[in-house]
């Protein structure tokens, strides 16, 4: 006879594995058609980031991201004009708050030139390249209620990750395009694609900020200028970009052919930097950016200097604006804009407060012209 403890044991396995089938149906009805996700929705977290770190941020900011994953507000029922903002840390702006990112500004500002409800959502994420983009735009156009345009604001990411590894942007991935992904193409064993585990899962993020690249106040930043003026040596010679331009123009192709299978405008946007050949030394203190190799964990690299990044920096525009003419899409010049003007710019690339005000007084200035 099978002993008493054992039975009592037997019957909670059962129950509890009958209670988890139950929760597993239940959840798979209530929530049949997961959806592809830049960031984990509800997910909500501040920063206070330092002064003294970030030049022109002020204050405490906040990072909300709502149901559909974007950094922005919930889209209206009535909007009038719908655009998505693809790219990387600086259309993220992860440090400003969530009033004060370009693509929210933005927003506000085409509201008020076109006197039609605007929705912009903010799909910038940090470290993303083009590649990415291309994958994120593909599915987000197949499942998204229509948008009216697609503004990418990219390059420096494709340029940095092939000056560290010497090779162009690696293939885009998923779980690395999208911070959720629906449950049918999570890789691993059945049961990482379960509902109840994808419920936890979420969970978790929306209370987590494990997907955002930073600390909260920007302690990092003090650490990466560190391990620049620690370079073991300063490259003044840009590599030939050929094969990286090429990996970058292919990815540009995709972005286009999306955008044009589902009738929504592309419109790309040329990247910025405080980088120049003559850059002020107390400028050049701000920088962290460009190194070989894992620059950013280990110290002791070599990086590339403020004249070469930016040389390398134009090769990635010239070859945006060679793909705008190629397909017939707007190009709104913003490198030119800002001219590196560092007033703009907390550290290599990234907005502060008056640089992302620019950025959205510029940008509304040529899509209002665009979308009339």
């Amino acid at each position: 006879m099978i002993p008493r403890l054992l039975r009592r044991c037997l019957a909670l396995v059962a129950a509890l594995l009958l209670s988890l089938t139950g929760a597993e149906f239940g959840l798979r009805a209530c929530r049949p058609g997961q959806a592809f996700r830049v960031f984990q929705p509800g997910l909500t977290t501040r920063f206070t980031p330092r002064a003294e770190l970030m030049p022109g941020v002020q204050g405490p900011s906040e990072f909300r991201v709502s149901s559909l994953g974007f950094r922005a507000a919930e889209r209206p029922s009535e909007v009038e004009l719908s655009l998505l903002a693809l790219g990387g840390s600086t259309t993220e702006c992860l440090y400003l708050d969530q009033s004060e990112a370009w693509p929210a500004a933005l927003e506000g500002e085409l509201g008020a030139r076109l006197a039609r409800r605007a929705w912009v959502a903010n799909a910038g994420r940090s470290g993303r390249t083009t590649q990415d983009h291309a994958l994120q735009l593909e599915r987000l156009l197949a499942q998204e209620p229509r948008f009216d345009c697609v503004l990418l604001l990219t390059g420096v990411n494709d340029l940095c990750a092939w000056l560290a590894t010497g090779v162009p942007a690696a293939p885009a991935e998923l779980a690395r395009a999208f911070e959720v992904v629906p449950r049918a193409r999570i890789e691993g064993p059945w049961w990482k694609r379960s509902a109840c585990v994808s419920l936890l899962r979420g969970f978790l993020a929306a209370h987590d900020a494990h997907g955002l690249a930073q600390d909260p106040q920007g302690a990092i930043y003090a650490t990466w200028r560190a391990h620049r003026r620690a370079a073991a040596r300063i490259r003044e010679e840009l590599p030939d970009p050929g094969a990286a331009l090429a990996v970058f123009h292919g990815a540009l192709d995709k972005l286009a052919l999306s955008a044009t299978q589902h009738g929504t405008r592309l419109v790309l946007v040329t990247q910025p930097a405080l980088w120049k050949a003559d850059l002020a030394p107390e400028l050049a203190e701000l920088l962290w950016m460009g190194g070989a190799g894992d620059y950013q964990r280990q110290a002791g690299a070599e990086y590339y200097s403020p004249a070469v990044l930016a040389q390398g920096l134009a090769c990635f525009n010239a070859e945006l604006e060679a793909v705008a003419r190629a397909h017939g899409l707007a190009l709104l010049d913003l490198a030119r804009a800002l001219d590196g003007d560092p007033a703009c710019f907390y550290d290599d690339v990234h907005f502060n407060e008056e640089g992302a005000r620019r950025v959205a007084t510029f940008l509304a200035e040529g899509l209002s012209a665009l979308l009339r």
